[in-house]
């Protein structure tokens, strides 16, 4: 069961009750992530999300979120550092449903883990392995075995070394279908549509 809570209290109660995962958690304290500990709660603290607080055009955009954006993330950042010294489960997501609008949050979040202490192998076992193993579905996917379900993305560098990797997908497979993939030569990339339609055209190479 998952729980949707900000405050320190609510956080507290909400692990108390045996609730497996806490959505934000924003200001939750050093009592709440010790219970995590003690407990076996994930935190799936959606910082990503709170970051569109503060960004026009962002689908969480509005007067009253950018008015609470900064305190939110103030406090944020000062729980996940500590969450990482304890050794609490943290763990990447969209925060709403998976779409147009959230699309470029599952990168996003794992760069800002990064950011904030996790290293780049820790972030991107946020989005797959331990995310598979707190949600129960461990034995269908989020490792590359054989039997798993065949969804890979490939990316322009080594994102164990450099996080920011992940931000240039170079071949997407889902379901075992080939989707997207990209042929390179020195000067461009070049998209080729396999099987979708919707890619643009490609582009100089940063």
């Amino acid at each position: 069961m998952a729980c949707h809570a900000h405050g320190r209290e609510v956080v507290r109660n909400a692990i108390v009750a045996g609730c497996a995962t806490i959505e934000h958690g924003s200001y939750v304290d050093e009592e709440g992530l010790r219970l995590m500990l003690e407990m076996g709660t994930a935190w799936v603290p959606t910082y990503t999300s709170v970051v569109g607080f503060l960004l026009p055009h962002d689908d969480y955009n509005s007067s009253a979120s950018f008015q609470r954006g900064s305190h939110l993330l103030h406090y944020l950042q000062k729980g996940f550092r500590r969450a990482l010294e304890l050794g609490v489960t943290i763990l990447t997501a969209t925060d709403t449903q998976y779409g147009p609008n959230t699309n470029v949050r599952v990168y996003r979040e794992m760069t800002h883990f990064v950011e904030m202490g996790m290293t780049p192998l820790q972030a991107l076992q946020s989005a797959t392995i331990r995310s598979a193993e707190v949600y129960g579905i461990r034995d269908r996917t989020g490792a590359i075995e054989v039997g798993l379900e065949a969804d890979l993305v490939s990316v322009d560098g080594n994102p164990v070394e450099d996080i920011y990797a992940t931000h240039e997908p170079m071949f997407v497979m889902s379901n075992g279908r080939i989707v997207f993939h990209r042929t390179v030569d020195p000067d461009h990339y070049i998209p080729r549509r396999v099987g979708v339609t919707g890619f643009g055209t490609g582009g100089p190479r940063p």
